[in-house]
């Protein structure tokens, strides 16, 4: 299974590559510095550029387990891998330690999600 730590060394290694394909990425150290090299121990958000990169790994990974959540006008896509949830709109990424998932449950429940039930049956399932 895939690890956060492998996440962040895939973005240190492709970073050139990747951030071109992020509009709202100036340069490629724009946010290097922001991904921890180890798993995040509260829920962590990443804006923009940040958010972009980590969407654009998370999309070349075949091996990781992903459901994609339509959500008002737009569509998320939550990524399970073997030590965080990963959540990625269109301008927003969110990471959420596997021992801060309820948190992260009852946050998008007081958010009003209306696809809550599919979002619990997708973390449920991949544990």
């Amino acid at each position: 299974m895939v690890t956060w730590h492998e996440i962040v060394r895939r973005i240190f290694n492709n970073i050139q590559d990747i951030y071109i394909n992020c509009g709202k990425c100036t340069s490629p150290n724009e946010c290097i510095d922001e991904f921890p090299l180890t798993t995040p121990t509260d829920i962590t958000v990443f804006k923009d550029c940040c958010a972009c990169i980590l969407g654009q790994v998370m999309e070349d990974i075949n091996e990781v387990k992903e459901i994609y959540i339509p959500i008002e006008d737009s569509m998320i896509t939550l990524y399970k891998i073997d030590d965080v949830l990963i959540e990625i709109s269109e301008d927003t990424a969110v990471v959420i330690p596997l021992d801060k998932v309820e948190d992260f449950i009852e946050m998008i429940r007081d958010m009003g999600y209306e696809n809550i039930d599919k979002i619990i049956q997708f973390i449920e399932g991949t544990r």
